[in-house]
């Protein structure tokens, strides 16, 4: 439903190439009345990027992804380099977006190298349920910086 053109429901776009937990994470937003739209892979995150006219409300983003054939492998690596690199390329394109950082990387010392800003927080995927996801997007998005 729409009121005077705009949707009454926030979307969230959550980037991770896992789906067994994150269909439960999936369920929980939309049971929460979110929109939501998951992108398994870094070759549909980045042509998401690219080519979506207006950025999501938030964005849910894994660190660990494959890059598969999307990213040359000498920017983007393996593993971790690939989540960062889409956090990159999220900020060149929306620099404002809300982005929660689901993941398993649990290291302090990897976390603080990582180029998050105010409008960027950290969860870990052990510590969070489904439910608990709904709570933290919900708080996000209520504190949205523009």
């Amino acid at each position: 439903m729409r009121i005077k053109g705009r949707a009454l429901t926030k979307e969230v776009v959550l980037i991770d190439d896992e789906h067994g937990p994150m269909d439960l994470y999936v369920r929980a937003l939309r049971e929460a009345a979110f929109r939501v739209k998951h992108l398994d892979s870094v070759a549909v995150a980045l042509e998401h990027i690219r080519e979506a006219r207006t950025p999501a409300d938030l964005y849910i983003l894994d660190l660990m992804m494959p890059p598969g054939d999307a990213m040359d492998l000498e920017t983007a690596g393996y593993g971790l380099k690939s989540g960062v690199e889409l956090h990159r390329c999220l900020r060149a394109r929306w620099s404002n977006v809300p982005v929660i950082v689901l993941t398993s990387v649990s290291n302090p010392s990897i976390l603080d190298l990582l180029p998050f800003d105010e409008n960027t927080t950290c969860e870990a995927k052990i510590d969070v349920l489904p439910f608990e996801l709904v709570e933290i997007v919900r708080l996000k998005l209520s504190n949205v910086r523009n």
